[in-house]
């Protein structure tokens, strides 16, 4: 049996498409839209992410992301792709005075840099709170 975290909705289709007798659960919340649990009981694993990979939709499965570090695991995802994963080249992240988060939508990088408004939401943060960082 197979339960994966989805990120996709656009996924829920695909999934229903090949295994007609998956059961799907909302996940979502307040960051996260459109976010689903699907359960498969006659699959494992491997079968899933497999089919996964080669229609392209495994990077929004939470469960094949956290696994994808793990060596063996990743020669698996190698052998069902026919070649080896590409190495992506690393961002540097931004300096943490400079980025700033919304008390109200609590997202990073949506206020500019002197603690102005959200530009989701609007809203200026109080003087007292001001923004985190």
């Amino acid at each position: 049996m197979i339960e994966e975290l989805v990120y996709n909705p656009r996924v829920r289709q695909e999934i229903t498409k090949l295994w007609p007798k998956a059961t799907f659960e909302d996940a979502s919340d307040m960051v996260h839209e459109g976010r689903f649990s699907v359960k498969i009981q006659d699959i494992e694993e491997d079968e899933f992410y497999e089919k996964a990979v080669k229609e392209g939709w495994s990077v929004v499965c939470l469960g094949f992301m956290l696994r994808i570090k793990d060596e063996e695991f990743k020669r698996k995802v190698e052998g069902w792709l026919g070649r080896p994963l590409v190495k992506v080249k690393e961002v540097k992240p931004v300096a943490p005075a400079k980025m700033h988060k919304c008390f109200e939508c609590k997202d990073y990088g949506i206020h500019d840099t002197n603690g102005g408004y959200c530009k989701r939401t609007g809203l200026k943060p109080p003087k007292e709170m001001g923004c985190w960082s």
